[in-house]
């Protein structure tokens, strides 16, 4: 996977939308999380730039993953998929796109999932601070989890 540091720090997407990436906020096994900003022009004068922006998740999925053209299919769908799904609990997919983000002409393309940032901890964290207080969730907190996920 392309490390941080060789992504872009802005991307332009279709129309006047420009992508500013910022810091990773989380890595998994497949892809790299980082916070971005969509930000858009709606007026431009002599006086400058006035630019509508959002907050977003931008998900890098580790591009050797996708060089079989059957896989990058499979994401495609799967992103397709997600992006038809609206619930409370469910983070909403905003945009795909796969873009060349290193520094060298040569960077191969990494495809990108823009998704709504949702402002809190993981379950993983939440659960390790019961871990870490030397206590377990307790059953009624871990129930109520499981049924908001399912």
């Amino acid at each position: 996977m392309a490390p941080a540091t060789s992504l872009a720090p802005v991307l332009s997407l279709q129309g006047e939308r420009r992508l500013v990436i910022g810091a990773e906020i989380g890595r998994g096994s497949r892809a790299a999380v980082h916070i971005a900003r969509i930000e858009q022009a709606v007026n431009i004068s002599s006086a400058g730039e006035e630019v509508m922006a959002r907050t977003v998740a931008l998900k890098v999925i580790d591009p050797a993953l996708c060089r079989d053209p059957e896989t990058m299919h499979e994401l495609r769908r799967s992103v397709r998929r997600s992006a038809l799904v609206r619930h409370a609990n469910v983070v909403g997919v905003q945009d795909f796109f796969v873009a060349t983000l290193g520094e060298s002409i040569a960077s191969e393309p990494v495809p990108c999932i823009v998704e709504e940032l949702v402002d809190g901890m993981s379950l993983a964290r939440f659960g390790a601070r019961f871990e870490g207080a030397g206590r377990r969730m307790p059953l009624d907190l871990a129930l109520f989890i499981g049924c908001e996920i399912a």
